[in-house]
């Protein structure tokens, strides 16, 4: 039953996080009837027993279901920064989870955070079986992250080809860490230097 793949997602989505408001919610809310199946039969859904069913012709209707199903369990709290507030089915081809973080410090390196989650998010979604299969059917799986007032502050989407190249995504993370570390050693020898200069004057003095 492809309830126990609702189960599957959530879990996936908890275990990944680790570390207007109103109008713009809205206004994505307004996007769903516009882009999703709508009245299309989509019954034949609930019958199906796992992702190996997937077929292009029926995506739209398995995307819609899993959505809905998801839906019914939020807001979710996922950490002590995250909260999962909905999932949005568009079309045939793309799932969208959107989120809100709250209590974030005030000079948190948000590019470190979106690479960070960039490479946590792929590492999970492309090697859980049920996933990988709607990746692998041209289904893009976006995790949309907005702050406490709902303002936009990035996204991460999971396609196939990313799947495929998850190096290179982890390298791009390693290599900003490496330059964050070089700006962090800049730092504290300017300091070191400014420190020993103002001794110096106060000795001579």
């Amino acid at each position: 039953m492809l309830k126990k793949i609702v189960l599957t997602t959530l879990t996936v989505v908890t275990m990944t996080m680790t570390a207007g408001a109103s109008e713009d919610i809205n206004k994505t809310k307004e996007e769903i009837k516009i882009k999703t199946i709508g009245e299309k039969n989509c019954d034949f859904v609930k019958d199906m027993k796992d992702m190996s069913e997937l077929t292009n012709e029926n995506k739209g209707c398995v995307l819609k279901f899993l959505s809905e199903q998801i839906s019914q369990q939020l807001p979710m709290q996922v950490d002590k920064f995250t909260e999962l507030i909905n999932v949005i089915a568009m079309g045939d081809n793309l799932l969208t989870y959107r989120y809100r973080i709250t209590n974030f410090p005030d000079n948190v390196d948000m590019k470190l955070v979106r690479l960070s989650m960039q490479t946590l998010l792929l590492n999970n979604n492309c090697s859980t079986p049920d996933i990988r299969a709607m990746i692998d059917k041209d289904i893009t799986i976006s995790h949309s992250y907005y702050d406490g007032k709902a303002k936009y502050l990035f996204d991460v989407e999971i396609t196939e080809d990313k799947c495929k190249n998850i190096n290179k995504y982890e390298d791009e993370e390693k290599a900003y860490i490496e330059v964050l570390k070089k700006q962090i050693r800049k730092q504290r020898q300017k300091e070191t230097k400014e420190t020993k200069e103002t001794k110096e004057t106060k000795e001579t003095k």
